[in-house]
C-alpha cells in the first residue's frame, strides 16, 4: 500500500480505485494496522474505492491459516519444554478447531472488508487462454521464460 503524498490537495482529485495485495494483510489479518486505519481516511476523504481481488483475499485467508497452526505448533512446542522445565505432566495449551477458526475469519474478513466498502474483484472472468497468450508471447506479467506471473495475470 503506497502512502498518498501530502502535498497533494486530494478534494480536489477525482474519486479512485484502490487495489491492495496479500502482503497488506501479512501481519495485520483483522486491518486495523495504522496503515489500513490510513486507508480507510484516505478511501472516506477522497471518495475512493478499495479493490480487493478475489485470488487476494482467498491467499490472505490461506495465510491467516498457515500463520494459526505455526503458532500452534509453537504453543506446543512451548508446552513441551514448559513440562520438562517444570517436571510437570501439564501445561495448559490452547485446543481449538483449526478448521472453525479459519471460517471465523473468512466471515470475519468479509465483514471487514464490507465495513472499508471494498469490491472483491472475482477472478471467474479472467479467460485462461488470454493469460496463456501472455504467458506465451511472454508479455508482462510474465518473466522473459514465461514462467512466472500467472497470479499477477490473474489480479
Amino acid at each position: 500500500m503506497t502512502e498518498p503524498s501530502s502535498n497533494v490537495d486530494e478534494s480536489k482529485s477525482p474519486a479512485r480505485n484502490v487495489a491492495v495485495d496479500t502482503t497488506e494483510f501479512f501481519g495485520c489479518p483483522y486491518l486495523d494496522s495504522p496503515r489500513w486505519k490510513q486507508l480507510s481516511a484516505f478511501l472516506q476523504r477522497t471518495n475512493s474505492t478499495l479493490i480487493v481481488p478475489e485470488v487476494v483475499v482467498r491467499e490472505a485467508e490461506r495465510h491467516f491459516r498457515t500463520a494459526l497452526t505455526g503458532a500452534l505448533r509453537k504453543a506446543e512446542a512451548t508446552g513441551a519444554d514448559l513440562k520438562r522445565l517444570l517436571r510437570t505432566d501439564s501445561v495448559p495449551i490452547p485446543v481449538f478447531d483449526v478448521d472453525q477458526a479459519c471460517r471465523d475469519y473468512h466471515r470475519e474478513l468479509e465483514r471487514l472488508l464490507k465495513c472499508y466498502g471494498a469490491i472483491v474483484a472475482q477472478y471467474s472472468g479472467v479467460s485462461i487462454m488470454a493469460i496463456m497468450e501472455r504467458c506465451l508471447a511472454n508479455k508482462r506479467p510474465f518473466d522473459s521464460n514465461g514462467q512466472k506471473g500467472f497470479r499477477d495475470a490473474v489480479i
